[in-house]
């Protein structure tokens, strides 16, 4: 008897639509044979991709409709859309928006090719965005974007940092992460090296910014697994995430 996909991975995201995640990879995991195809799909359900990231004084959760305020509070700090992403558009009204991304929480990985999380603090409160795009499961590479309120706790941006490296080279088991800076931006920079991260070339007249009109050249960094997980980094982990 054929086994029917759709049908199977339409129950999975009902249960997650309910919370149910644990339930959900169960669903899957028991229903389809071995095979690389399927074994990408069953791994795309883990139920980690929805769990809380937690360390010390900072942690991430996924980003869903109920950070709607958070986001359109952001959204009106021009300098911080700047900061984090230049090509950023306005959001949609507000119900169009929480439908967004509450379809965003639910999509698999192989669906949206993007993670999204709130970046909080000891609290709860929320500090900022923290973004994985262009997820490539074959080549098991993404690109980062970190985008922090103003008058954060020092050490924020570090630690939301720190805490994907453990998620994404430990748990996902990825090979690479890239990072894509405006060579004007020396701060941001600065502290994407300070982690490991090297400079791999610059690409010229690679965006148009929407502010000046003018084409703007970008650094492109990459960071391998053994860099992010290095004797460096580990030290800055005991310090920062402890």
């Amino acid at each position: 008897m054929a086994i029917n996909i759709e049908y199977i991975t339409e129950l999975a995201r009902k249960a997650r639509s309910e919370g149910n995640f644990e339930h959900g990879f169960n669903v899957i995991r028991s229903q389809l044979s071995h095979s690389p195809e399927h074994d990408a799909l069953v791994w795309q359900h883990h139920p980690f991709f929805w769990s809380k990231i937690n360390c010390g004084n900072f942690s991430l959760t996924r980003r869903n409709s109920s950070d709607a305020d958070f986001i359109e509070s952001l959204w009106t700090d021009a300098n911080f859309r700047r900061r984090f992403h230049r090509q950023a558009a306005d959001l949609p009204p507000r119900v169009q928006l929480e439908k967004l991304l509450r379809r965003e929480f639910l999509s698999l990985i192989g669906e949206s090719k993007a993670l999204h999380w709130i970046v909080r603090d000891k609290l709860g409160l929320a500090q900022g965005l923290l973004s994985l795009t262009d997820i490539s499961m074959q080549h098991r590479r993404a690109e980062v974007l970190l985008g922090l309120s103003p008058e954060v706790p020092f050490g924020t941006a570090a630690a939301a940092m720190l805490m994907l490296f453990q998620f994404y080279f430990r748990a996902m088991k990825f090979h690479k992460l890239v990072s894509m800076i405006y060579t004007d931006n020396y701060h941001a920079l600065k502290s994407t090296v300070h982690l490991g991260f090297r400079i791999e070339g610059t690409l010229r007249g690679h965006m148009l910014d929407p502010r000046s009109g003018h084409y703007v050249d970008m650094y492109q960094l990459g960071l391998l697994e053994n860099e992010a997980l290095g004797i460096a980094n580990q030290k800055l982990m005991r310090r920062v995430l402890t």
